[in-house]
């Protein structure tokens, strides 16, 4: 999966928790490295993990200025 994502241009976790899950699923699935097989609901939550420090940051920010 990382090769296939690597193929993507997905190199940060950033770039990673920018997609939209049918993108991964997509970009999984059309790679030459195995094609990964993922359900929707499963790259959606990859995505959700990978946001997480997104709000977090934003928390954080939220309570300094508070």
């Amino acid at each position: 999966m990382l090769v296939a994502l690597g193929e993507g241009v997905i190199k940060t976790l950033d770039d990673f928790a920018g997609l939209a899950g049918d993108e991964l699923v997509e970009m999984l699935a059309a790679s030459d490295k195995g094609g990964v097989k993922l359900e929707l609901d499963d790259a959606n939550a990859l995505i959700m993990t990978a946001r997480a420090g997104w709000f977090e940051e934003a928390d954080s920010g939220a309570t300094e200025q508070g």
